[in-house]
């Protein structure tokens, strides 16, 4: 089985968002989040996992992680469409502001990946509060008032 571990700062998603190199506090929670997905996922028997990396960093690679280099924000999107395409799974870890989470799979969808976590459609609804509960209510839940 081949897992994608996609995060943000560290996976080359930086290159979209900020000219400058992310802070190194973001860097250092990244790569803890990578890392220990990566590393779980790598330690299942059987499990061949990718991940994505900035070049500007280093990458946590260990027994059964391979990293893929990115330089740019358009060879972040291929690379990740990529090798989300070729996944059974993919899971993909990105800020919710300014669209980075939902474009992100939205990309691996449109590879033809599969994402182990909710759908684009699903972030794209839960991103905004208003409509989330303007859904759970159309269904019958009931939800606190709110304001459009």
């Amino acid at each position: 089985m081949r897992i994608l571990v996609y995060e943000f700062v560290t996976g080359g998603g930086w290159y979209s968002a900020d000219d400058a190199p992310p802070p190194e506090s973001l860097l250092a929670e990244g790569r803890a989040m990578l890392g220990a997905l990566a590393e779980d996922f790598a330690a299942l028997a059987g499990v061949q996992v990718d991940v994505l990396g900035d070049r500007r960093f280093a990458t946590p690679c260990g027994a059964g992680i391979t990293a893929h280099r990115v330089s740019s924000a358009a060879e972040e999107r291929a690379k990740l469409m990529d090798l989300a395409g070729a996944a059974d799974w993919s899971v993909v870890v990105a800020p919710e502001f300014d669209g980075h989470l939902l474009a992100r799979a939205r990309w691996v969808e449109q590879a033809g990946g599969r994402l182990l976590s909710p759908a684009a459609s699903i972030i794209e609804l839960t991103g905004d509060k208003q409509s989330t509960a303007e859904h759970l209510a159309a269904r019958g839940v009931r939800v606190p008032l709110g304001m459009a």
